[in-house]
């Protein structure tokens, strides 16, 4: 049988994710490579105080029968179930076993609005929406519709009116909570309002379907990605790191690949990494518009704290849009990351665009950071924490811009024509359940 060479571009979790399907095809031969001189792309933990801390609030989630088996298999077992359902945030208000917003705690006025909003709406079909901010009207109404443009701009540090309405899947504004639960489940009986209103679950129901996931080996995330590595190395994969891609040019046989100088040949190239633009730069390909992704820069305070200080043993989302905070994670402790005397440390993701005050004075917003923990109740009043680290993430996920759609499409459908031997994702999922799932169909789409 002859042999064919495979590239794959990026070891992050979907270049994980595309390898690991890949493996065991007879004849393949799969290379790795990444312009960083570490494996596993976001996954990678920072060492510090003996620590180590991902760069965010990063876990398993969602994971289902399939996704959990593959997990086990690349970590020779070493994940476990986080236990505690998490939580979410608004107005000082902390909401169990929920992690969408929950807007119950807003003047009793202000929800009959929302209400009567929901009730009036005409049943005629709407237009296509032009950005997210009319989609969350259409969706919502004028009142919620506001408040959740808010939220939107809090945790992604642009406007809802420039990104395009289909990302609302990367957000947790899917759904609309804003009375009771028993109050919710009523509404949700009109089959007008069950796909927009959200109740939450009895916990007994919510812990018998745990999905969520983290490594047990008390190196966070980190130790996963070296898990990863180590398996697909095992397994005869080449992994190439920090290489940079200069070129790719079409030969004879496939494709000659300048990878920092030296000139590679493989017979098919797997885009795991970057934008389409990215690609159509690098293949030469001049597009109409710029990158239409728009990266969501984060400011992550990590906090050193005692375990028996911590309110909180999972995670949650503040949505109020007055937080500084979005997400707060006890990575160090469901990641089983506390030392002997009790220490561990918690994580809290503060988005900021690079050009606020926040992002360049992060080092002198702790207090306030801080204080937003204590608001929440989620950790000991009077307790300071034991030491602070700040870490700056320019892109923890990208969104794209309204009004890209058609040039996309069109860039990514020129690619496809002219080089019908490179693979990408036009627009690349963003949760590592749905990266998991497009990678379980490489193999069909690459005829292998």
């Amino acid at each position: 049988m002859n042999s064919k060479r495979i590239l794959i571009v990026g070891t992050g979790f979907q270049g994980i994710c595309d390898a690991a399907h890949l493996v065991g095809v007879p004849g393949l031969k799969i290379h790795m490579v990444d312009a960083a001189p570490f494996f596993g792309g976001i996954l990678n933990s920072v060492p510090f105080n003996d620590f180590y801390i991902d760069k965010g609030l990063h876990f398993f989630s969602g994971v289902d029968a399939k996704m959990h088996e593959f997990l086990s298999e690349i970590s020779s077992g070493g994940i476990h179930p986080i236990m505690s359902p998490p939580a979410s945030g608004f107005g000082g208000d902390v909401v169990e076993n929920f992690d969408l917003p929950d807007l119950s705690n807003l003047p009793v006025e202000t929800r009959k609005q929302i209400l009567s909003e929901l009730l009036n709406f005409d049943d005629s079909p709407l237009p296509h929406p032009v950005n997210l901010s009319q989609h969350l009207h259409d969706r919502y109404g004028p009142t919620a519709g506001g408040i959740f443009e808010g939220i939107f701009k809090k945790i992604h540090t642009v406007d809802a009116n420039s990104i395009t309405a289909r990302e609302i899947q990367k957000t947790g504004l899917v759904r609309l909570k804003f009375d009771t639960d028993a109050e919710m489940l009523r509404l949700k009986s009109d089959p007008r309002l069950d796909d927009t209103l959200a109740a939450r679950r009895p916990m007994e129901t919510a812990a018998d379907s745990i999905s969520s996931f983290y490594p047990s080996g008390g190196k966070g995330m980190f130790g996963f990605a070296q898990d990863a590595q180590n398996w697909l190395s095992s397994r005869g994969v080449q992994i190439h790191l920090g290489k940079k891609i200069d070129t790719f040019s079409r030969s004879d046989t496939g494709w000659d690949v300048n990878i920092s100088g030296a000139i590679q040949e493989y017979d098919q190239i797997v885009w795991s990494n970057g934008t389409v633009h990215q690609l159509a730069k690098i293949l030469g390909i001049s597009a109409q518009d710029e990158d239409p992704f728009l990266p969501v820069p984060v400011v992550f305070a990590v906090f050193g704290v005692n375990a028996a200080d911590v309110n909180l043993d999972s995670y949650i989302q503040i949505f109020d849009p007055v937080d500084v905070v979005f997400r707060v994670g006890a990575g160090g402790i469901f990641g089983n990351q506390t030392k002997g005397d009790g220490s561990t440390f918690i994580t809290c993701e503060c988005p900021a665009a690079t050009t606020s005050a926040l992002w360049e004075g992060a080092q002198d917003s702790t207090d306030q950071i801080w204080r937003c923990l204590n608001k929440y109740d989620l950790v000991a009043l009077d307790v300071e924490p034991n030491w602070v680290k700040i870490l700056r993430v320019p892109r923890t996920l990208k969104l794209q811009m309204a009004g890209s759609e058609n040039s996309l499409a069109e860039l990514a459908n020129r690619i496809s024509a002219e080089h019908q031997s490179i693979f990408f994702r036009a627009s690349p999922p963003g949760f590592r359940r749905d990266i998991f799932a497009a990678s379980t169909q490489l193999r069909g789409i690459l005829q292998l």
